[in-house]
């Protein structure tokens, strides 16, 4: 019977964090579900906690590059092995809540919808959560979106053939934006399940702590990926901020 489900981990020198994001998923409410694993060419000892973990449950199938490729085309791979009708992202230092694939596989099926996403809390390195729980709004459109990015990796569920038609691409530092941007140009909307369902990471010295870089790359994509002008780039960069500000604001004192 194939899994209704495929969740796409990436790795990379995560041997303190990845036993925990497995497990996350091994305890969902929810089975029927595979588990795509792809050691990007880790240099700690993530492949062989990868390779134990495997041994002791065959939903678990673990793979690594020849070379090292990047989150984005380690993600692509993921989606080229799956076989789910359906495929759930999440990051290799993420968790996620019990019934998260259950309550999102019910509201994605309710709402009729090809892509989804759900409200996330925030932990430090040690696993304790900090700040507050960002609260997704019940919806969003390409023009939301681009004022306020309010998908994270670790909570999107969204069809296999959907990844298929529009891959990730390497060539942005927020690859994973540019993924949303291109799905909602044909799905026109995306319907977020308001209830947390995961926590993210947050680590000083990470991508989502370097806030500085993130603004700046954020730019680019308004001005080549979208091809904009000044004018509207200005625009969606001045809400992107506002509501970045606002977003770390609780949890800016932890990452100190």
């Amino acid at each position: 019977m194939l899994p209704q489900c495929s969740v796409v981990i990436p790795v990379y020198n995560r041997e303190d964090y990845i036993t925990q994001t497995v497990e996350s998923v091994l305890e969902q409410s929810f089975s029927n579900f595979e588990i795509l694993l792809i050691d990007d060419c880790s240099t700690d000892g993530s492949y062989n906690l990868l390779k134990e973990l495997e041994r002791k449950d065959n939903r678990i199938k673990v793979f690594k590059n020849e070379v090292n490729l990047g989150v984005a085309e380690t993600r692509n791979k993921g989606v080229s092995l799956s076989r789910g009708r359906y495929i759930a992202l999440l990051d290799s230092d993420d968790i996620w809540l019990k019934d998260k694939l259950k309550k999102q596989l019910d509201h994605i099926n309710d709402k009729g919808c090809s892509l989804s996403y759900c409200s996330y809390g925030f932990i430090d390195r040690n696993g304790n959560d900090i700040g507050g729980v960002f609260q997704v709004p019940p919806y969003i459109d390409l023009s939301g979106l681009l004022k306020r990015n309010v998908i994270s990796c670790s909570t999107v569920l969204a069809e296999r053939e959907l990844f298929e038609r529009y891959p990730f691409n390497k060539d942005y530092y927020h690859e994973d934006l540019v993924e949303w941007i291109n799905m909602l140009k044909e799905c026109k909307i995306s319907y977020g399940y308001t209830g947390k369902l995961a926590k993210i990471r947050i680590m000083k010295g990470s991508k989502s702590g370097d806030k500085a870089n993130a603004a700046k790359q954020r730019w680019l994509i308004y001005r080549d990926h979208m091809e904009m002008g000044l004018l509207a780039s200005s625009f969606y960069f001045f809400n992107y901020a506002l509501f970045s500000a606002i977003k770390y604001r609780s949890i800016r004192k932890d990452l100190r």
